[in-house]
């Protein structure tokens, strides 16, 4: 039997997984931020613009698949195994996206040694 507490936690564990993808797209841009000192705006959008601009593609692409499961779980009665399996390979995309999205950002970078590091040693 499938309670509803089972079913907020499969929808927290989707939002979370969401959360985490959107914050390892962000940490390229903050460790670049960290390294702005006296520049300006403009100097540092320029720097990085395609950084910012890879952030918000896969921002707007992940949300967009965050908002079709939401929508998912929102039209459900009940959920079994083959839901909550889909739930997960959808979890599972969003990270590999956010992770594929940041190692393709650090191949365009000069230091070619950060994107052969681990995605947890990266940061």
């Amino acid at each position: 039997m499938h309670s509803e507490a089972g079913f907020r936690r499969l929808v927290n564990f989707s939002d979370a997984v969401v959360a985490i993808a959107i914050t390892l797209l962000i940490l390229p841009l903050v460790d670049s931020a960290a390294n702005i000192g006296g520049a300006e705006l403009g100097h540092f959008l320029a720097d990085n613009g395609s950084k910012l601009l890879g952030f918000a593609l896969s921002f707007v692409v992940i949300g967009r698949f965050w908002w079709a499961q939401h929508t998912m779980f929102e039209r459900l009665q009940s959920y079994d195994r083959v839901r909550t399996g889909g739930g997960g390979g959808g979890a599972i995309g969003w990270t590999l996206g956010a992770s594929a999205s940041r190692t393709a950002d650090a191949n365009h970078t000069s230091d070619r040694e950060d994107a052969r590091k681990p995605l947890a040693t990266a940061a």
